[in-house]
């Protein structure tokens, strides 16, 4: 297991997160491709960014990536305004485009 403060330092978001810059997560296929637990923990660390792009797909190894980012965004709504697209050239895959509430521009 990572402990979350060896998953910052992997993340490279430890400084980052203090920053008064806008921060930005973006994980196209590759964050709905981790075990449950990493991924879980990797979205605690960057709840708090002001922009966000996650590409996923329906299903990855009998996990329901639509039901784990409805879940995420519901639980994030009070403070990220999200976009659902799926992607027509790519069936059973979708976008989700996420910007703080807080963020400006």
């Amino acid at each position: 297991m990572i402990r979350r403060a060896r998953l910052r330092a992997r993340l490279n978001v430890k400084g980052i997160t203090r920053a008064k810059t806008k921060k930005t997560f973006i994980a196209t296929w590759s964050l709905s491709e981790c075990q449950m637990p990493l991924r879980d923990r990797i979205l605690s660390i960057v709840e708090n960014f002001d922009f966000f792009l996650i590409a996923f797909q329906n299903s990855f190894c009998k996990v329901d990536n639509n039901a784990y980012f409805a879940g995420f965004q519901r639980s994030t709504a009070f403070r990220i305004e999200w976009t659902r697209m799926t992607l027509r050239n790519l069936p059973g895959n979708h976008y989700l485009f996420g910007k703080s509430l807080c963020a400006n521009s």
